[in-house]
């Protein structure tokens, strides 16, 4: 090998060495290091890199505050493809309407799902995610309901909406249950309390002859 050979063989191999350090190029990582759990503020990162041209998403205020309204516990979990434009702009979306409602009650985390739908396998398996993106929404430990697919409407407002309903549909079930109410915040719903709540009967005293 000349000299000339020399020089390009080793200017190749810095080049490779040098890109093994750095990692991939921004938007062309790894597939694995899309898949599982993702911080929010990579998948704002992601989304905007894929979408140079959007501006940053603001929240419907109304949704907003429906949201900051909640007092009991909600967790919500995003399933999506981190390699989908479109799926990182919702995803990012309710990045942003969960941070503008800054609700403690509230709990949300991002999974990225590989390119087949295979990986994650065990957090795909246990929540029953077959296609993406889906949001799946979770009451006290149990499922309250699902948003499959990229929703028409703004998707704060799908989660709200969704959250409201599995509230109301959950306290229907539970409506004898006095113990559920009393811990559980309930008076914004519509529901029908005299189940529950039922008018005390006035007992006769008898009436004492002397």
């Amino acid at each position: 090998m000349d000299f000339k050979g020399k020089a390009a063989a080793a200017a190749l191999l810095c080049a490779v060495l040098q890109a093994s350090a750095w990692g991939p190029a921004p938007g062309r990582e790894q597939d694995g290091a899309l898949v599982g759990f993702l911080e929010s503020g990579r998948i704002k990162s992601l989304a905007a890199a894929a979408d140079k041209a959007s501006a940053p998403y603001s929240p419907r205020p109304e949704s907003v505050a429906a949201l900051q309204s909640l007092v009991d516990p909600v967790h919500v979990m995003v399933f999506f493809s981190a390699r989908r434009p479109e799926d990182l702009k919702l995803a990012a979306a309710v990045c942003r309407a969960f941070e503008a409602a800054a609700n403690t009650a509230l709990t949300v985390e991002y999974v990225g799902v590989s390119e087949d739908l295979a990986r994650p396998a065990s957090l795909l398996r246990d929540n029953g995610v077959k296609s993406v993106p889906e949001i799946v929404i979770f009451l006290q430990g149990l499922e309250g309901g699902r948003i499959t697919g990229r929703p028409r409407r703004p998707v704060e407002e799908e989660i709200a909406e969704t959250i409201q309903y599995a509230r109301w549909r959950l306290a229907e079930d539970m409506i004898t249950d006095y113990d559920y109410f009393k811990f559980t915040f309930h008076e914004d719903l519509p529901l029908d309390c005299t189940k529950c709540h039922l008018p005390v009967r006035s007992v006769a005293r008898p009436v004492r002859s002397y």
